[in-house]
């Protein structure tokens, strides 16, 4: 899963460093986990998989922002508008010429943190 948002990360333009690749995979095992027990399943279908990578890349950025801001700072988060995974294309609309680029990014990484709940809701598991 981390090589996937690895992937979709070098696409829109970000340039890992030092430490992020663990950091990265630490936050798609997280994404993972979150996973499974919103869907109470044991292993994640392949419908799910794409789900993770931009949930984790969420998970990234949002610990970025939260101890490592000097990291993303010229990571041009109001300028990204999609990221492509696969086949599958997320659009956000992180509009706005008066929000600043902590906004820009607060709003990118809320909408990768809850991509994909109907997806996961369709893939539930419910228990008798």
């Amino acid at each position: 899963m981390w090589k996937q948002a690895k992937e979709a990360l070098e696409t829109a333009g970000y340039t890992l460093k030092a430490g992020d690749e663990a950091l990265l995979r630490l936050c798609a095992e997280y994404a993972e986990a979150g996973l499974l027990c919103e869907c109470n399943l044991m292993d994640l279908p392949q419908e799910l998989r794409h789900v993770c990578a931009l949930r984790a890349i969420g998970a990234f950025f949002s610990t970025k922002q939260a101890f490592m801001p000097e990291d993303i700072e010229n990571f041009p988060a109001e300028a990204l508008e999609r990221l492509k995974l696969g086949d599958t294309e997320v659009t956000f609309d992180v509009s706005g010429a008066r929000q600043s680029a902590e906004q820009h990014m607060s709003v990118l990484v809320a909408g990768l943190l809850h991509y994909g709940r109907e997806l996961a809701a369709c893939c539930r598991r419910l228990p008798w």
